[in-house]
């Protein structure tokens, strides 16, 4: 098989790991890639094909990389709006407390049928059947204002 055969398979199996993944580095080294599948077409030998590869991508980097990620981090969809995570779009929502907080342990809550873990924002304890809202998230663990006290807090015979 041809070298810039090679090159050009690098480079498009480099594009496909970057749309899956949004890595930048990985456009980077595809568009080293396509340089260094020039550089075999000229002629230049496997070493300068590889230097090719390295600076190519390095000076891709350089004068792309920051247009890159402010690309990536002011995605929109179609409409214009930003894309949100599934746990973006549970702030603003309410719940009741489900299992409340024991130890270390963060409480319960229950929403739209999946139980998730959640703390108040100024980490006092919870109790089944306080009210709260959701406001953030901090990776898996919800993030949330007390809205209402529960009975089973008002009642610590419970």
């Amino acid at each position: 098989m041809a070298l810039p055969l090679i090159w050009a398979i690098i480079a498009a199996c480099l594009t496909i790991v970057e749309i899956l993944t949004m890595w930048i580095w990985s456009i980077c080294i595809a568009a080293g890639a396509l340089l260094a599948a020039l550089a075999s077409l000229a002629g230049v030998s496997l070493a300068g094909q590889i230097i090719t590869l390295a600076v190519g991508g390095l000076l891709f980097f350089l004068c792309f990389g920051k247009l890159i990620q402010r690309m990536y981090a002011n995605r929109s969809n179609r409409h214009g709006e930003n894309f949100n995570s599934n746990m973006d779009a549970l702030k603003g929502r309410r719940a009741l407390v489900i299992q409340s907080t024991s130890g270390h342990q963060h409480a319960r809550v229950r929403i739209d049928g999946d139980n998730w873990q959640v703390m108040l924002q100024n980490h006092e304890d919870l109790h089944r059947n306080d009210e709260i809202e959701i406001v953030g998230h901090d990776s898996i663990v919800l993030i949330a204002n007390l809205i209402n006290k529960g009975d089973e807090a008002m009642d610590p015979q419970r």
